[in-house]
């Protein structure tokens, strides 16, 4: 039995979801791409893990990267074996999506689980505290670069406030803060950061007197957090829409194979 009135319009339907599928993961393999070789994100995700002593949050981009290229080799076997009627192009199909849903569905429990972690951030908070008051450095370091980018970014100072830079600059009698704490101007580059006014942030930065027009004096902490928060509700969304475009993929491609007449 060939695939008649109803088979061609599980076809029309799978070739549809197909295409909204590998558009899916074209997209995710950008992502990983930009999250590679966009210096900014890059950096940011080096602060976020400072204190954690690994490398999980900036070697993820490999994994998004691989889970995308996974998505388009699940859409070819199925748009081939849809269009070839073969049967055994559509099981991989099935198996390689079933793999897809428990990886996506792990994801979405592991997101929801530091969504809800991340409500208690104040021993990460004192964490990053310790290490930026201990361990940054005037030089460009693996410490440095990354908070940088931060206050850059985010137009903030330290991690609560420019004051946590205290101890870094005791013996400093030019200013008590780095440059990428200063209000900048042109095109705000961290590693060439050009301030507005040199002279009155770091006389500002002495004073302490907790208001300037030249000097960030909030942290970078709950910008960051807030980010980081954002991100988390979009790839929530996310997750859940390639669980249901999964799982939608998998029940078509059961009928389809249901209607083939091709043997395994």
């Amino acid at each position: 039995m060939g695939y008649g009135c109803c088979g061609k319009t599980f076809s029309c339907l799978f070739t549809f979801f197909n295409v909204i599928f590998a558009t899916v993961g074209m997209a995710t393999i950008g992502f990983g791409i930009f999250l590679k070789v966009h210096p900014p994100t890059a950096q940011l995700l080096n602060l976020v893990e400072l204190d954690q002593g690994g490398h999980y949050l900036t070697n993820s981009a490999w994994i998004i990267i691989g889970f995308g290229a996974l998505v388009l080799l699940v859409c070819f076997c199925g748009c081939v074996g849809a269009a070839a009627r073969n049967r055994w192009l559509l099981g991989m199909y099935i198996i390689f999506s079933v793999i897809i849903v428990i990886g996506e569905v792990g994801a979405f429990v592991v997101t929801i689980l530091f969504v809800v972690q991340s409500k208690d951030v104040k021993p990460f908070e004192t964490a990053l505290t310790t290490t930026l008051q201990t361990k940054y450095e005037k030089d460009r370091t693996m410490i440095t670069l990354p908070w940088d980018y931060a206050q850059v970014t985010f137009e903030c100072c330290g991690v609560s406030n420019y004051t946590d830079y205290a101890p870094v600059y005791m013996n400093e009698t030019d200013g008590k803060v780095p440059v990428t704490c200063c209000v900048l101007k042109g095109d705000k580059n961290p590693e060439d950061p050009v301030p507005k006014d040199k002279k009155a942030c770091m006389e500002d930065s002495k004073n302490m007197n907790g208001k300037s027009q030249f000097l960030n004096i909030k942290g970078c902490f709950t910008k960051l957090k807030d980010t980081v928060m954002q991100y988390s509700t979009v790839l929530l969304i996310v997750e859940a829409v390639i669980i249901a475009i999964t799982i939608i993929g998998i029940t078509i491609a059961a009928c389809l194979c249901r209607t083939s007449d091709d043997e395994i």
